[in-house]
């Protein structure tokens, strides 16, 4: 069984991390589950990818990222379990969002707990700021262009994680070893850098954005039918 943890820090989760809510542990277990079964993105990379669309200077969409989420070719048993999920990324979501605007010093990634040894599973996370990173190109391009050395820190931060969790990095053993330890303090400070930024860049947009209901989807059977009578598509005129 996995655990989850707020963390910061270079030591083992357990002793320093703050463990994650009950509502977080149960969406970590949904979306397990989903990715068992599916394309869902586990946990911590979920963390990563919601982060990342916080940092962004443009707003994306809930329908649009939502779906990257859970994934493309999921479906769920009934509405209410779509709109469960639904809830939840989207509370994730603007927790995130609050905590980097109104408390950005308080921001800890979401991190698992590598049961084997006490350290952390860090490089979903970077893997899932990655992608949300690529919806907006043009968007991050912005950041990237400033001149700025704090900024470009906190970027080189970004892509020294990134090849490390992607296995293209070329850091010695030893290198990546150190980038290992370090990285739950990395992924803070560099996120902590960026939020204000982010803000600055789109932070009118952001406070004026409408959040916009999403359709889960449903397994064939459960769609309602289209003459308006409330009842399965399959149990009335798919019935006929």
């Amino acid at each position: 069984m996995s655990r989850y943890h707020w963390s910061d820090t270079l030591e083992p989760v357990l002793e320093e991390g703050i463990e994650a809510e009950e509502d977080i542990q149960q969406l970590a277990r949904k979306l397990r589950k989903l990715a068992e079964e599916g394309a869902a993105m586990p946990a911590v990379e979920m963390d990563g990818f919601v982060a990342g669309l916080q940092l962004l200077p443009e707003v994306v969409p809930a329908p649009e990222w939502i779906v990257h989420v859970w994934g493309p070719e999921t479906e769920f048993d009934n509405i209410g379990e779509g709109m469960e999920m639904e809830a939840a990324l989207l509370g994730h979501y603007h927790v995130v969002g609050r905590t980097l605007e109104e408390e950005p010093d308080q921001y800890r990634p979401l991190l698992e707990e590598d049961m084997r040894d006490g350290g952390v599973i860090w490089k979903p996370w970077i893997l899932g700021f990655a992608r949300a990173m690529r919806l907006r190109p043009a968007a991050w391009a912005r950041i990237e262009s400033i001149d700025d050395l704090d900024v470009q820190e906190a970027l080189l931060v970004i892509q020294r994680l990134y090849e490390s969790a992607n296995g293209t990095s070329g850091l010695e053993p030893e290198g990546l070893d150190l980038l290992d330890e370090m990285a739950p303090m990395l992924i803070c400070g560099m996120v902590r850098e960026l939020s204000s930024l982010g803000r600055s860049l789109g932070g009118a947009k952001r406070r004026g954005a409408k959040v916009t209901e999403v359709s889960p989807p449903m397994a064939e059977g459960q769609v309602p039918c289209a003459c308006g009578s409330g009842r399965p598509y399959r149990r009335c005129c798919g019935a006929h």
